[in-house]
């Protein structure tokens, strides 16, 4: 039955005993109102929906809230929002549809484990496994573990997982470990992006923000460090802090970082990881002048986690080990120094003079032809940068955190 529907006439409609009766509103095509059979209490049931078509299926109802919680003009308005919906390809029922074949995040995982990470080495294959079968999937091996599943995410559709749930997941992972929390949101941005390629869904909740007004301690994560971490501005300024050549020569200006008090192979490793954007704990710190062809722009790698792999270089990178090739038979010459010190027996005070000398560069005892050598690592190569990262940025005046920000 199509009527006028306004508070007056819905309050007095009477109900039928035994089945739903349907009153259709004239001032909006589609609207409906429906009043239940009346029940044993007396309670008289009304509930507002849309009734439409979708596109290739039967026609739907789609509910819109009760009555009179929900008045007319509100739901009124309520279905010309709906019918918008479905103009615009937002249709709640085919939405819905989807949703009943749309993965969970625990069909999810399951299937990448066994589609993607078996083009994986063994033993990443096996470290991803485990943290996505305890942190996700919430598979505990050992007792005691349960105290720290605070949020689950696996029982959702994977196109319904906010970045408040991944952030809510983040922190109840830290209660326990906050490098095993950074290590599983990690691997979920890895497993979403997975899921775009193969079309599963369009959802990529796993984001890593910055946050500038973060007082605490300033980390240098090189895992995480990349060329859209910073502003152009800010990349360019840390660039020309880290990497200084002579104009000249081409070489590396080594009398600007022994000026500046800087590490000169500290400063070069900083530049590679901007300059690049690999893994530099396996892919940068550790790596050979062998393993570099200038004249195709490329580096080789043996094993990475997907195998053997060569990647091209950026031409600035190019150019930075170009640099490097043609510094390593020049000398570093250390200026004079005077320090102030004082006579313990009379209090007097006097001068301590260190005259200048030329000292070989950081490549000429460089035994396993590494890029970024170090004479104190026992590995013949640096593998920390942690300090020279946090005085370029106290130069520069960044006060930076490289987290996964909640």
């Amino acid at each position: 039955m199509r009527i006028e529907l306004n508070k007056k006439t819905i309050e007095g409609l009477i109900p039928h005993q035994n089945k739903k009766t349907f009153y259709y509103d004239l001032g909006v095509k589609g609207l409906v109102l429906i009043i239940d059979p009346i029940k044993r209490n007396g309670r008289i049931i009304r509930s507002w929906y849309y009734s439409y078509r979708p596109k290739g299926l039967n026609p739907v109802r789609h509910f819109l809230g009760p009555y009179p919680l929900l008045s007319v003009p509100a739901a009124r308005l309520k279905a010309k929002k709906v019918l918008s919906d479905v103009l615009n390809q937002k249709d709640p029922a085919l939405i819905k549809q989807k949703l009943k074949t749309e993965l969970t995040v625990e069909q999810l995982v399951k299937k990448f484990l066994k589609e993607q990470c078996i083009h994986y080495k063994p033993k990443t294959r096996a470290g991803w496994e485990s943290l996505l079968n305890l942190w996700v999937l919430h598979q505990a091996k050992k007792i005691g573990y349960q105290q720290y599943f605070t949020k689950s995410i696996k029982d959702k559709k994977i196109s319904t997982v906010t970045v408040k749930d991944i952030q809510e997941l983040f922190r109840s992972i830290t209660l326990k470990s906050t490098y095993s929390a950074n290590r599983v949101i990690e691997v979920l941005r890895v497993m979403f992006n997975w899921a775009i390629q193969q079309g599963l869904s369009l959802n990529q909740p796993v984001q890593f923000t910055r946050n500038k007004n973060d007082k605490r301690k300033t980390m240098f994560n090189p895992e995480r460090i990349s060329n859209k971490t910073f502003s152009e501005e800010e990349r360019d300024l840390i660039l020309k802090t880290v990497l200084v050549l002579d104009t000249r020569t081409g070489q590396i200006d080594f009398d600007y970082y022994i000026q500046n008090q800087l590490s000169i192979i500290s400063c070069l490793v900083i530049a590679w990881c901007l300059l690049t954007g690999r893994r530099q704990r396996s892919e940068g710190f550790c790596i050979t002048f062998d393993q570099i062809s200038l004249s195709t722009a490329t580096i080789h790698f043996d094993d990475t986690k997907t195998g053997e792999a060569d990647y091209d270089l950026s031409p600035d990178a190019v150019a930075m080990i170009r640099a490097i090739e043609k510094s390593k038979d020049k000398q570093i010459c250390y200026p004079e120094k005077r320090y102030e010190m004082i006579n313990k027996k009379n209090g007097k005070k006097y001068y301590k003079i260190l005259p200048s000398k030329f000292a070989p560069n950081p490549w000429a005892n460089n035994t396993g032809n590494f890029v970024f050598p170090s004479l104190t690592s026992k590995a013949g190569h640096v593998t920390d940068v942690k300090r020279t990262w946090a005085q370029v940025l106290r130069i520069l005046g960044i006060i930076w955190n490289f987290t996964f920000i909640t």
